[in-house]
């Protein structure tokens, strides 16, 4: 069977837009697919040193009506980036290193501060002192859905 050079274009075209079409979806969504084994810390007890440097500092200046900080990129350590991370937020008895948020809650990893009474349901990481969060704000507070 011969193709003609139309037929030749239009199945490259067609190749060529599914790809792209693969690609952007993988892009956009990969994140959501992030577990606890995917993590990688270069320094981990420099990384939960650094967490809970963070959590002091916003109990001592957060103001009355802040429950959390989320803080730009550019202002995070070096020891808590991660690479793709979408963000950090500070807390009153922990920090989350924000993997992927969309409007009913977000994933990633989370470093407790060591004077926490809060128990929690976190799933442990292969690093000491750092776990792994699903949050859904459609699902009450509770030790395994906790913001």
């Amino acid at each position: 069977m011969k193709i003609g050079r139309k037929g030749a274009f239009w199945g490259l075209l067609a190749v060529g837009a599914v790809t792209l079409f693969a690609c952007i979806l993988h892009t956009a969504f990969s994140q959501f697919f992030w577990r606890a084994s995917d993590l990688y810390l270069s320094s981990p007890e420099k990384t939960v040193a650094d967490a809970r440097s963070l959590i002091a500092e916003f109990r001592v200046k957060k103001k009355q009506d802040e429950n959390y900080w989320s803080l730009p990129l550019e202002s995070i350590p070096e020891s808590l980036r991660i690479p793709k991370m979408r963000g950090v937020e500070v807390l009153e008895d922990h920090v989350n290193l924000v993997m992927a948020s969309h409007p009913d809650g977000m994933l990633g990893a989370r470093i407790w501060s060591t004077d926490t009474s809060y128990v929690h349901e976190d799933k442990p990481t292969k690093y000491t002192d750092v776990f792994y969060f699903l949050y859904n704000n459609d699902f009450p507070d509770s030790p395994s859905n906790k913001p």
